[in-house]
């Protein structure tokens, strides 16, 4: 039967012009790329703390005199920033290792900058806080990379490091000499928190727990993204091509109030393609449409459009009743299509209709439901 639907698709294309054509499109054969699972809405803005170190004075001047060392962020009367995030207590220090891992000097997990949590001895533990948009009742976490400065000179113990997102809250424990590192490369450690968000902000901080110290603890790498009330993902899917319009059913396991739909999409090979959501109220989309996403366009594979998960918002809210069976509809408004994630029977809820209207029992599409 999936073979069969491969080549029906294949035809649709050429018979109304909807398409490249079959050797342009994706095929049976391909597997969905995996690569695209780790493609996330991050809330944070410059969680890896790569962005404008150039602009930093340093310790030993600006850059480049201070690549492979530091710029002091909030002390000392220092003018640095921290684009993206507020710095507060007494500072800290925000590291490059632009030439690579050096013994004694902290080496970042993602690109070449990290914070240390830490100024100089005689001072104060530092912070560094960001405040993000958030949907009040829907769920979140945050996830980031911790470490500790590899230098005891200053103080040879564990550096204990609050973590915080809203009313939630994580103490993480780094600590080189246990961990075998002190006077060598840093060791990263992965966390996470989830959190309920409360209001329409929700701050994220990160402070030391330790002070009058010059080498604290290090955080690297934050991303704090939406949960998905219903997540069917891409492992062992296929894209086909989505030809007029795809649909799936779906019922919310608690009254929901739908914020935007996630879908994987591998975009058309030479062309830019173009879609929006339909959601109906009923199993199939024969019932009344009551809610229409604002449209969202992708350029080609050729032109470097990502095969990954693109996003369909509603202007506001849509009331969803919970157990209740309704069902979207992805609808090409171009000339030309992409592809779609096609898998087996892995969502129990619901099932997948073929060009929006067919049901195919036993198969489902890739998506993400975020709401609240």
């Amino acid at each position: 039967m999936h073979s069969k639907r491969v080549y029906w698709s294949s035809v649709l294309c050429i018979s109304l012009t909807a398409c490249t054509g079959v050797d342009s499109q994706p095929t049976d054969e391909e597997a969905v790329d995996e690569g695209a699972l780790a493609s996330v809405a991050n809330l944070i803005t410059n969680g890896s703390f790569e962005l404008q170190y150039e602009l930093t004075a340093g310790i030993y001047g600006a850059w480049p005199a201070n690549a492979d060392l530091w710029a002091p962020i909030g002390y000392y009367g220092a003018t640095n920033s921290l684009p993206g995030w507020t710095v507060g207590g007494d500072g800290v220090d925000w590291h490059d290792s632009s030439s690579g891992p050096r013994g004694g000097e902290p080496s970042a997990v993602d690109g070449a900058r990290t914070v240390d949590l830490n100024s100089a001895v005689g001072l104060n533990a530092g912070t560094i806080s960001q405040t993000i948009a958030s949907t009040p009742g829907a769920k979140y976490v945050m996830t980031f990379f911790y470490s500790a400065h590899p230098y005891g000179g200053c103080y040879p113990g564990p550096r204990p490091m609050l973590a915080s997102a809203g009313s939630a809250s994580l103490v993480v424990t780094p600590d080189p000499v246990s961990e075998g590192y002190s006077g060598g490369i840093n060791v990263w450690h992965s966390a996470s928190l989830p959190f309920t968000a409360t209001s329409t902000s929700t701050t994220i901080s990160f402070a030391s727990l330790v002070g009058n110290t010059c080498a604290g603890p290090l955080v690297d790498k934050v991303v704090v993204e939406a949960l998905p009330i219903i997540n069917v993902d891409t492992t062992g899917c296929n894209p086909i091509a989505i030809n007029n319009a795809i649909g799936q059913s779906f019922r919310v396991p608690a009254a929901t109030s739908l914020d935007h739909f996630d879908i994987w999409i591998k975009p058309e090979l030479y062309y830019t393609t173009a879609y929006n959501v339909e959601v109906y109220d009923s199993e199939g989309t024969g019932g009344v449409k009551i809610a229409t996403s604002a449209p969202v366009s992708m350029g080609s594979q050729t032109g470097g459009a990502a095969s990954t998960w693109y996003s369909f918002a509603f202007g506001k809210g849509v009331s969803l009743q919970a157990n209740h069976a309704y069902t979207f509809k992805l609808v090409r408004l171009s000339q030309y299509s992409g592809a779609f994630s096609h898998c087996g029977n892995v969502y129990a809820s619901g099932i997948e209709y073929w060009l929006g209207y067919s049901a195919s029992s036993g198969n489902d599409m890739s998506f993400r439901l975020y709401g609240n």
